[in-house]
């Protein structure tokens, strides 16, 4: 892949620079991705992400490139959450979370769990030994305005349109642990795992596969198509969202993250974090959307809502008004 100069930095609110210590992966990622995280979040630090442009012959794909990844033990994953949920008690999804690790996967913690830079670096705040630099890349192909279905990188999109917001906000969820980057399916269940010479994700577990379930008290992690996977914070008993599990096209995504969720959108509203995406306009990035969620499942910790004035100081302000008002017409 060729970059294209210049290119261009966003920080949202997380910031990082420099050289990866490990390549994680290079993987396809759907067809668009959003951003809208710096007015919602409140872990202080900065990841900075570089996004570029580079030609591809497959037009609309995006790409996470380069990826740094940290091996950690499950206990020293699991305390530093814990730590981040006690010092964020209006971290809902997270404290039910924590509360419900006992049910998911690796839940007797003989593995080691495998989560991306920014994700590490914002835990470092509550314990984890920060990590070593890496560059999270975002890289949307350049071929698109040779084709008949471009990106539009406003809020209006059409159904002939691909949604290069929503791209992004995929992307970047996925910079900060969730999405694709918190699932280490299939890797982790990759044959050379039974052989003389296991590759470095084998019998791991990423983030949110420790919220990933069948049903209710029963986890999942399988890379068979048939399987059920969902999100949940509550062990089970609440689905956030489906997992893509790689069914046929419209229920999963083959070749599609298994982090991503199914089933496939299509249209106006589809959800940013799937798999696989049509054209059309994805859904507006909030705080109630599932991704919101699942951002704050893993630590990131929602910002604290504007202080609302108590009576009395409304009552004071507007006897001050008042007060302004009467003074201006005297004169």
């Amino acid at each position: 892949m060729e970059s294209v100069s210049p290119s261009l930095d966003d920080y949202p609110d997380f910031q990082h620079r420099n050289r990866p210590h490990r390549r994680c992966r290079n993987k396809r990622r759907d067809q668009h991705d959003r951003w809208a995280l710096q007015q919602s979040c409140d872990n202080p630090g900065n990841v900075h992400i570089h996004t570029g442009s580079g030609y591809e012959r497959q037009p609309h794909i995006p790409r996470g490139q380069y990826r740094t990844c940290v091996h950690l033990t499950y206990n020293q994953y699991t305390t530093a959450l814990t730590a981040d949920s006690t010092a964020n008690p209006l971290n809902t999804p997270l404290s039910t979370a924590v509360a419900n690790l006992g049910t998911g996967n690796d839940a007797n913690g003989a593995n080691n769990v495998v989560i991306d830079f920014g994700h590490a670096l914002m835990l470092s705040q509550y314990g984890l030994q920060a990590p070593a630099p890496g560059i999270p890349t975002i890289n949307l192909n350049s071929a698109w305005p040779r084709t008949s279905t471009p990106f539009s990188f406003t809020s209006s999109v059409t159904n002939t349109q691909y949604d290069a917001i929503g791209v992004l906000e995929h992307e970047l969820d996925e910079v900060l642990g969730g999405g694709g980057a918190g699932s280490l399916l299939p890797e982790a269940l990759d044959s050379s795992c039974t052989g003389p010479s296991p590759g470095p994700f084998c019998n791991t577990f990423g983030a949110t596969d420790l919220y990933r379930y069948a049903s209710p008290g029963t986890p999942s992690f399988t890379t068979s198509s048939s399987a059920t996977a969902y999100l949940s914070f509550d062990g089970g008993a609440t689905s956030i969202a489906g997992f893509n599990q790689g069914a046929a096209p419209p229920a999963g995504c083959p070749g599609g993250d298994y982090g991503d969720f199914a089933p496939n959108g299509t249209g106006a509203g589809q959800l940013i974090q799937n798999a696989c995406n049509t054209t059309g306009s994805y859904e507006a990035y909030t705080t109630s959307s599932p991704e919101f969620a699942m951002e704050e499942a893993i630590g990131w910790d929602p910002a604290a809502p504007a202080p609302v004035p108590e009576p009395g100081a409304l009552a004071m302000l507007g006897t001050s008004l008042l007060g302004l008002v009467a003074l201006r017409r005297q004169r």
